[in-house]
């Protein structure tokens, strides 16, 4: 998954994700993520820091936080999954890396841009169809914004609806349990790339203060969602430009059967399904972040042999039953 750098500003709300190494399900034991959960309890406390929502899943983590202090989200995470990393490793008597890539980092701005993404996040699990709704899966952040978990909390409701200038709880549950029945009866559950791997999403004047801030930053790219949000991110390295990273080529029927659509003349990753592709070819491709399509030749045109070295030719020769030449 190509992903922008960090940029962390002061007084901003954040969506941070973490993916396991390789995208592994490290995650997949109950006793790892409530490890987990338990430890972020304490880390946002430690680093006073306003966790707004979470989700755990089997390979990754989303987490919501917001903080005056940028130094202090750096100084969680990496006190959080380092120790939760060296935990694992020691439990399962692992060796090796436990996290794939340092986590992404997402400005979110107030209001419906936050709605939105608390959607987005309690949705996760429901949308890789592990369940059929957010109270089915108790390491994420839903039960207690709907008040079903009163021990062992870890969300600051409080600023939470103070970001989404609303005063009263009652009419919060009601509103966000109203978006997520919506969202699940209405099957609008594809995953969303700009909540993973933008630098900013809200309103069009919102991104353009977070790129002007950013102006050191080169290839900013702004993007509107059919919904009318805006986006912007770094603008991968393409093929043949300085600095480009792994190129990979690819044969075009291995590209079709991940999912991949020929759109004015670019290969795109579709965003409905995946096509008949096995998880691991997905995996495979979606880990690239610079790759070529290439058709296969309708009349192949032989390559000339190359004239083997004459120590080679004298062996080949022998081989076949003729005689070494006398020297």
């Amino acid at each position: 998954m190509p992903r922008a750098n960090r940029c962390i500003l002061p007084g901003e709300i954040y969506h941070l994700t973490h993916r396991c190494h390789n995208g592994a399900f490290l995650l997949r034991f109950g006793l790892d993520r409530t490890e987990y959960c338990n430890r972020l309890r304490a880390s946002v406390k430690r680093h006073r820091i306003s966790l707004l929502d979470y989700s755990v899943t089997c390979n990754h983590t989303h987490l919501l936080v917001v903080s005056n202090a940028p130094k202090d989200i750096s100084a969680m995470m990496q006190q959080l999954e380092g120790e939760f990393a060296a935990y694992y490793n020691r439990r399962k008597d692992h060796c090796g890396s436990f996290w794939g890539d340092r986590f992404h980092c997402t400005m979110v701005e107030d209001g419906i841009h936050l709605w939105n993404c608390l959607q987005y996040i309690d949705l996760n699990m429901v949308r890789a169809g592990a369940v059929s709704h957010p109270r089915e899966w108790c390491w994420c952040g839903y039960q207690e914004l709907m008040g079903l978990r009163q021990r062992f909390c870890l969300l600051d409701i409080s600023r939470l609806l103070d970001l989404l200038d609303m005063r009263d709880l009652t009419v919060f549950k009601e509103i966000h349990e109203a978006k997520i029945d919506s969202a699940i009866q209405q099957g609008r559950l594809n995953r969303e790339s700009q909540w993973t791997e933008a630098i900013a999403v809200g309103s069009e004047d919102y991104v353009r203060l977070v790129a002007k801030r950013m102006h050191r930053r080169k290839r900013l790219r702004m993007q509107s969602t059919e919904e009318g949000a805006w986006y912007v991110r770094e603008s991968g390295i393409y093929y043949g430009e300085a600095g480009a990273g792994l190129v990979v080529q690819i044969p075009e029927t291995f590209a079709q059967s991940c999912g991949l659509d020929l759109v004015k003349g670019k290969w795109c990753q579709k965003s409905v399904a995946r096509g008949a592709a096995a998880a691991s070819d997905w995996h495979f491709l979606s880990r690239i972040q610079h790759f070529i399509v290439v058709r296969p030749r309708s009349n192949p045109v032989p390559r000339p042999r190359s004239p083997p070295f004459p120590k080679l030719q004298e062996a080949e020769r022998r081989e076949q039953g003729h005689q070494a030449p006398l020297l």
